[in-house]
């Protein structure tokens, strides 16, 4: 997995801009004294519903909310050096996410710091309780998807601090592909840090789903970009 610095942060606020951009507006028109044609409600076709392909990025959001009932457990590890940036270091994250409705999800993650350096946001052993609420505003595609999140920093330790991660997410498909957007700042007395990501795939042949992620992080006024 190669994550070199490279990228700006303008570049990840037009491609928000371009989901944005995703519907317009349409006029209609009927004959004077024409009677207006029945109409009957239908139930929304299921092409409507933006697709599910993949469960988690890299280091991006996925837009989408656990199902009802549905429980996930994912296990991930990361290790980087060399690159003075927040991400340095060798760390392991445990993320629990539940369905309470059909939109509404309730998530926890415990990240563990395995190696530290003076430049990372994790320090070793374990720091912080992360649980949050999440909810899908829009599940389709029209204009786009959109969930929005709140998350808590609780510290595990007595030099922490409570922080809180508001996130916003949106994405877009494009026939098979799929553009997902994310912006989390965290919120302290202490700090301010913000995460911003943009991610990209597209299924091909036999249920292989290839991911393109660049993600932007600031930390402690250290700016670090990774893809």
């Amino acid at each position: 997995m190669n994550r070199n610095g490279f990228g700006s942060a303008p570049g990840v606020l037009i491609i928000g801009i371009w989901l944005l951009a995703g519907l317009w507006p349409a006029a209609m028109c009927q004959t004077p004294g024409a009677k207006p044609a029945p109409t009957t409600k239908t139930a929304p076709k299921t092409q409507d519903v933006l697709p599910v392909y993949i469960e988690e990025f890299f280091l991006s959001e996925a837009v989408r909310s656990e199902e009802q009932g549905e429980l996930q457990w994912t296990v991930d590890a990361m290790s980087s050096r060399g690159k003075g940036s927040a991400a340095d270091g060798k760390s392991a994250d445990l993320d629990m996410e539940y369905g309470i409705t059909r939109r509404l999800q309730f998530g926890m993650e415990m990240p563990y710091g395995i190696q530290s350096t003076t430049t990372s946001e994790l320090p070793v052993s374990w720091s912080t309780l992360n649980p949050s609420l999440l909810y899908q505003f829009i599940r389709g595609n029209h204009p786009f998807a959109l969930s929005g999140a709140m998350g808590v920093n609780l510290p595990l330790t007595s030099r922490g601090s409570v922080s809180y991660e508001p996130e916003v997410m949106a994405a877009k498909g494009f026939g098979k592909l799929q553009i997902h957007t994310s912006f989390i700042p965290e919120l302290s007395d202490d700090d301010k840090s913000l995460k911003y990501n943009v991610a990209a795939l597209r299924p091909i042949a036999h249920h292989w789903i290839p991911t393109l992620d660049f993600n932007g992080r600031r930390n402690s006024g250290v700016n670090s970009f990774y893809r």
